[in-house]
């Protein structure tokens, strides 16, 4: 199994993980510009997203931003049932 990482850190601290493969065409998804185009407060879609917040988070969190998961390792696992998401980790804090 791969996972590509598709951005670096962004600006609010958060790195993401792609785990969902191609995405559709004028979808929101992450990108060097940390644009967010479909307004909802990061550069990705929050409603295809697992956050992982190795401070406030805990693994048997949901991996909403309200309720992150700890580890990249539990992010990572939610994320590959499908529907696949993107994973966003933060330095902590999100």
């Amino acid at each position: 199994m791969r996972i590509r990482i598709v951005a670096a850190v962004l600006t609010v601290g958060l790195t993401v993980l792609s785990v969902r493969g191609a995405h559709a065409q004028g979808a929101d998804v992450p990108d060097p510009g940390f644009l967010d185009t479909n307004g909802d407060g990061i550069d990705g879609d929050a409603a295809h997203a697992i956050f992982v917040d190795r401070l406030s988070g805990t693994d048997g969190n949901p991996g909403t931003r309200a309720q992150p998961k700890q580890t990249i390792t539990a992010g990572i696992a939610a994320a590959l049932v499908p529907p696949r998401k993107d994973v966003y980790v933060s330095k902590g804090n999100l």
